[in-house]
């Protein structure tokens, strides 16, 4: 198992779980960094909207949650508007990255919200992502400023699954690959978006990152 190095475990924990707004120089997590710092990813409907938390009902969980819970979402209103993956109102459905709080609240990760990533019927909207292939392109985020990645909901749903079935993450931040050469293979060419994580994951496997 290849243990990442305490220095970078502890300027991870820094850059994600730090409450203060986006500055100039702060780029937004990736969407590698979100789901290996990520002891809670979901995807579910906004429910309850309140000024400083809300509700998710969840419709799928991918890590850290039962499928049929409602989970508490802290809602970080120090974060400028345009800071934001995008603005949302009651039904909205969201994919959440977020780690556990006190009183069993989750805490979206990103000191803008990265990790509350706006969806539709068709596509999910991912604020950044390491060396995306060149096809990729930005669009407007719906309900918000600035721009995203617009990625085909199915795609996406189906690598994050596979991606947690073949890789090990723990709350130690522990990071190993637990399926076969096979597996790995099969799960690489199901998508695009497949081959992009588990190449960035094989690489700081290779490394001892």
């Amino acid at each position: 198992m290849n243990r990442l190095r305490p220095t970078t475990v502890a300027a991870i924990w820094m850059l994600f779980l730090s409450g203060l707004p986006a500055s100039s120089d702060y780029g937004p997590l990736t969407l590698f960094q979100l789901l290996i710092a990520s002891d809670v990813v979901v995807i579910g409907d906004v429910q309850r909207l309140e000024e400083s938390q809300y509700d998710l009902k969840l419709t799928q969980s991918f890590r850290g949650a039962n499928p049929s819970e409602t989970l508490q979402i802290l809602r970080e209103n120090v974060y400028p508007h345009e800071t934001r993956s995008g603005d949302f109102a009651v039904g909205q459905p969201i994919t959440l990255f977020g780690n556990r709080a006190e009183d069993m609240l989750v805490r979206p990760l990103g000191r803008a919200a990265e990790g509350e990533i706006l969806r539709d019927a068709e596509h999910v909207y991912v604020r950044a992502m390491s060396r995306p292939p060149a096809t990729l392109i930005r669009v407007d985020v719906p309900g918000g400023e600035g721009k995203a990645y617009r990625i085909e909901a199915e795609v996406f749903d189906q690598a994050l699954e596979g991606f947690f079935g073949c890789y090990d993450l723990t709350e130690q931040e522990d990071f190993s690959r637990r399926c076969s050469n096979q597996a790995l293979a099969s799960y690489q060419q199901s998508s695009w978006l497949a081959a992009h994580l588990a190449g960035i994951a094989e690489r700081r496997i290779r490394r001892g990152d």
